[in-house]
């Protein structure tokens, strides 16, 4: 069996967008974990319009709070996600169905 290491250097976030509402949850340890926040969104919440998106984010603790001279937790969790790398994208489709995005270069950080 192997075992997914947690690295200090790292976290995730997620930001689950209902229309105009970004919500941010984090921050998590390991990408796991954060899925799973992310299959529970997908099981329980409802589609609110086409515009409805999931963006999953990996987060350079060391790099962020050096660049802010602050810890992560005083970081706006907003401003976390935007200076962090995307690596996994979910969006509504036409059928109002959740559909992965792909995640391109430009995407990324």
């Amino acid at each position: 069996m192997t075992f997914i290491d947690f690295d200090p250097r790292y976290r995730f976030s997620l930001i689950h967008q209902q229309g105009n509402i970004r919500t941010v949850h984090g921050y998590y340890d390991k990408e796991i974990e954060a899925s799973v926040k992310i299959k529970n969104i997908l099981d329980t919440e409802d589609i609110e319009n086409l515009e409805d998106v999931i963006e999953l984010y990996k987060v350079d603790v060391n790099d962020l709070e050096e660049k802010h001279n602050t810890e992560l937790e005083n970081i706006d969790m907003h401003d976390v996600c935007s200076e962090s790398q995307l690596i996994h994208k979910l969006v509504v489709d036409d059928n109002f169905l959740w559909k992965r995005f792909e995640v391109s270069k430009h995407d990324t950080k």
